[in-house]
């Protein structure tokens, strides 16, 4: 089979923890109007995975903000894809 994209990346990830990930990432994309693949699911568990990892050292998002992080960060992004679908690259200017 293919590597365990978390595994590659160094995320620390269990399966059951992913599992739930993927279900959040599903319903923020639900929540944000933005239908979004299996596949992309994961990607973005992975994402907050590595987002919760390296926040406290990195100072990636407020640590008020990450309980929240599939509401105030997922599906607040995910929606501005209903704007502009054909955007290919964006900008986060923090």
């Amino acid at each position: 089979g293919s590597p365990d994209p978390h595994r590659r990346l160094g995320a620390a990830h269990h399966v059951g923890e992913c599992r739930v990930s993927v279900e959040q990432a599903l319903k923020a994309a639900d929540q944000a109007g933005v239908p979004v693949s299996r596949e992309t699911a994961e990607a973005l568990s992975l994402y907050v995975s590595l987002l919760r990892r390296w926040n406290p050292t990195k100072n990636l998002v407020s640590a008020s903000t990450l309980d929240a992080v599939w509401t105030r960060h997922v599906a607040d992004s995910l929606q501005l894809l209903r704007l502009a679908p054909e955007a290919l690259r964006w900008v986060d200017m923090g």
